[in-house]
């Protein structure tokens, strides 16, 4: 989340205070913080719910399930941490005003979180692509502690990538945050900036569009190929054997072939993995993709600023926080079903 209170600047965080004006004790509730103080509040409710209903069965908890947890708990602790400063830096016209300290965890926050964050959601589109193009590998491979690992290395390569321009801009270049406000140090760090935006930000944009573009190009091959063969099953030499030749081919397995008492709910399971890919790609692409290309602009682009774009990607960016959860309890038979069941 991107919030500004009095100077926009090129880096994409900053509160910047405002010099020789005086600071108002009263708080300004406009229409952007209130937005943003609902979506802290309401986002970390729906993000706490998900991850308590999973942690009432952690024995069940599949593989897959560790990327969701994965990303639920990296929103929760991004609407935890950096959204109450930053709303509470914007209530106010002297900008930031907590100290130095406050500052460092915030951009900590938004470096370290915000880029967990677009890769936690990179990760599970390519495993979903990977499960749903090649099932019979993922089974094999797809492995709990497999997921596991794979978080671990995604938290070690953000703070190996994010963490060090965070140090870097902490102990040799921050600004003076009683002067200029809270913000990363671009100018020094200009060439470091524009990396991590396209290895950190552009890249995990990239392959979610690819791994959904996979996804659907495949299930619509693998559509054609079912027609083709329910029709080539259909030249029986009798009507007997016809219908044998129909119940066999409705009642296999869409994959191998084999022969299957009632396919109605891996259908079913299929059809909300699908629909799970679409709404994390479409939300993506709505909330967060937006910011991510406008940051990229800002730092290719000289001179490059277009406040409206900025305000209303700021906007969508904070929601992503709030839609992941929904999206997980629509789609996940676990999460969906477990209200009931209490």
């Amino acid at each position: 989340m991107d919030l500004n209170s009095s100077e926009i600047t090129e880096s994409n965080v900053t509160f910047s205070n405002l010099t020789g004006a005086s600071e108002s004790l009263t708080p300004i509730w406009a229409l952007t913080s209130t937005f943003f103080l609902a979506v802290c509040i309401i986002g970390t409710i729906a993000n706490f719910i998900g991850l308590v209903l999973f942690a009432k069965n952690p024995q069940t908890i599949t593989p897959f399930e560790v990327y969701v947890i994965n990303l639920l708990g990296a929103n929760l602790a991004n609407l935890l941490i950096q959204y109450p400063l930053a709303i509470k830096a914007n209530l106010y016209d002297s900008g930031w005003n907590m100290g130095n300290h406050a500052c460092s965890l915030y951009l900590y926050s938004l470096n370290i979180l915000d880029g967990g964050i677009v890769n936690s959601h990179a990760i599970i589109s390519i495993n979903r692509a990977w499960a749903l193009v090649h099932p019979l590998s993922f089974r094999r491979a797809h492995t709990k502690r497999f997921t596991l690992t794979v978080c671990g290395i995604m938290w070690l390569y953000i703070h190996a990538a994010q963490g060090s321009f965070w140090l870097a801009d902490l102990l040799y270049f921050r600004v003076n945050v009683q002067v200029k406000g809270c913000m990363f140090n671009t100018e020094k760090l200009r060439t470091w900036t524009n990396v991590d935006a396209v290895v950190v930000y552009i890249t995990p944009l990239l392959a979610i569009v690819l791994s959904f573009g996979i996804v659907m190009v495949g299930k619509v091959v693998r559509s054609r190929a079912s027609i083709t063969r329910k029709r080539s099953a259909v030249q029986p030499r009798s009507v007997a054997s016809r219908t044998g030749i129909e119940e066999a081919t409705q009642n296999s397995h869409p994959e191998t072939g084999a022969v299957m008492g009632n396919s109605s709910r891996p259908r079913r399971r299929r059809s909300f993995k699908y629909i799970m890919l679409t709404l994390l790609t479409v939300s993506f692409v709505v909330c967060s993709a937006p910011e991510t290309i406008y940051f990229f602009l800002v730092g290719f682009v000289p001179n490059f600023w277009i406040q409206e774009w900025f305000q209303v990607a700021s906007l969508l960016f904070s929601c992503q926080s709030l839609v992941d959860p929904i999206i997980f309890v629509l789609t996940m038979d676990k999460l969906r079903t477990a209200p009931a069941g209490r």
